[in-house]
């Protein structure tokens, strides 16, 4: 079922994709465990369930913050500045490891 995406974001700082295509396999490997390769260069990693859904929300249409709130409504139980704080590192690595890109940034 698809998130419902806010129509603005406060102050959102990082607009990602994920290369689509089949450029990036997201494999489960273990009860929420999950293996993700990026096929155009074999680059890899595992991450949990909250990983595997920014990068599900990462379709170059949400924000970081817009990403923030729904990972914050699906994994309920997280404090929100943890969340922001997960979700940020987490961009951050997925783009220094090539699997997602940055397509605008207000930063």
């Amino acid at each position: 079922m698809e998130e419902a995406v806010p129509e603005s974001s406060a102050g959102g700082e990082l607009a990602v994709t994920v290369p689509k295509c089949g450029m990036v396999a997201i494999e489960e490997v273990g009860e929420g465990l999950h293996n993700v390769v990026a096929e155009h260069d074999g680059a890899s990693f595992t991450t949990n369930d909250v990983g595997r859904c920014i990068l599900e929300l990462c379709d170059g249409n949400r924000t970081e913050e817009q990403i923030v709130g729904i990972v914050g409504r699906r994994f309920g139980s997280i404090r929100a500045d943890l969340v922001r704080l997960d979700v940020d590192r987490f961009l951050r690595a997925v783009v220094d490891l090539g699997v997602a890109i940055v397509i605008s940034s207000q930063m």
